[in-house]
């Protein structure tokens, strides 16, 4: 994957609240692909690296991360700036609007180089971050965000400052699906804003109709015990399997196992929501079918009856329906699942994201 460029590329430093990490695998893919296409980056974590199982592409990544000290915010600007002057560095950009994204302007700003942050969801929307959001922002040449409802959130917060609409990009699947017998699969952080009570309860529903289903679900959170207990509470212990956090190959197995993906998402009671869920759009590529709700970016991805189905949030009645309406009608679900997977082929195109990134580091993305 090469994406097209006719001008010098940036060297680009990264700074990152804690690299690598499971859950943020778009982070990772992101930095591979930039360095495919020719970007020489750097990466600085503020915290160790995650303990517990990692994606194996991170033997992909040749930059490696140096891990900063423990020290105050001062110091490791002070250390991030050294290291952009001593080697060349032209860019630094930050994932998260949140202390990554401060420690990195802070360090643009002693280095005297431009500083980008990609804002995601959680640091833009939960009450504990959106105040404060345009300080925390304040000096940066830009903003990359991954969803066109995030970036009009973003004009509106952070005036004055150009924000960049680029999807997580994610390689397209070579993988076929056929097996509409197969376990409805969710992956997600076990958080409330993922809605997975949503769809516990919504399979209690289609089993007191007579029509269950088994689900898979897949990932790590603090909502975990409750939600174990509600799987108990509802009888559902032999339907509904936990399986914890997996790796990248451990996913792609699930994925194949799968006969549609779900996804309830929320607004939960802190204001936090999604932007634009990563996985959907992995999923779609993988040719299943997807059920989500019509919340935050997610109609840009799922348009209702044509390339997924989308549900009233915090609705457990209508994800039934949804999930029964595709259980029941394997050739809307196969319809889906092949229009699904073109429409995020054209949306998340690797390519086209690389391109947009290296512009905007590039200082030649127009300002929107």
């Amino acid at each position: 994957m090469t994406a097209v460029t006719t001008f010098p590329l940036p060297k680009v430093l990264y700074v990152l609240k804690r690299f690598p990490r499971l859950s943020e695998t778009f982070v990772l893919h992101e930095m591979v692909r930039l360095e495919q296409s020719g970007v020489e980056i750097g990466v600085e974590s503020i915290k160790a690296a995650e303990i517990g199982p990692r994606h194996p592409e991170v033997d992909d990544l040749r930059a490696k991360p140096r891990y900063l000290p423990a020290s105050g915010s001062d110091g490791l600007a002070g250390l991030i700036s050294e290291r952009v002057q001593a080697e060349g560095f032209r860019h630094i950009h930050a994932h998260f609007a949140t202390s990554a994204a401060e420690l990195a302007l802070a360090a643009g700003r002693r280095a005297g180089v431009p500083v980008t942050v990609t804002c995601h969801a959680k640091d833009i929307f939960h009450r504990d971050y959106a105040h404060g959001l345009a300080r925390r922002l304040a000096g940066a040449t830009g903003l990359v965000t991954v969803s066109d409802y995030n970036r009009r959130h973003l004009q509106k917060e952070v005036p004055g400052v150009p924000v960049h609409l680029v999807y997580n990009a994610i390689e397209a699947s070579d993988q076929t699906h056929s097996d509409l017998g197969g376990p409805v699969l969710c992956i997600a952080r076990l958080v409330e804003k993922k809605g997975i009570d949503l769809l516990i309860r919504a399979a209690g529903e289609l089993t007191r109709r007579g029509r269950p289903i088994r689900v898979d679900i897949v990932g790590e959170g603090p909502n975990r015990p409750q939600l174990e207990s509600l799987v108990g509470m509802l009888g559902l212990t032999s339907s509904v399997r936990f399986h914890g956090a997996l790796t990248s190959r451990q996913v792609d197995a699930a994925y194949r196992r799968a006969s549609m993906f779900v996804l309830p998402c929320r607004v939960d009671r802190n204001s936090d929501r999604d932007g634009l869920p990563t996985v959907l759009g992995e999923a779609m590529l993988r040719r299943l079918p997807v059920i989500s709700t019509d919340l935050v970016g997610i109609p840009e991805l799922i348009r209702h009856g044509e390339t997924g189905l989308l549900a009233p949030p915090d609705s457990h009645l209508a994800l039934a329906e949804a999930i029964e309406k595709l259980c029941s009608e394997p050739d809307l679900a196969r319809d889906l699942a092949v229009k699904g997977a073109a429409h995020a082929g054209n949306v998340l195109d690797p390519v086209a994201a690389t391109d947009a990134l290296i512009q905007v580091f590039a200082g030649r993305a127009a300002g929107c």
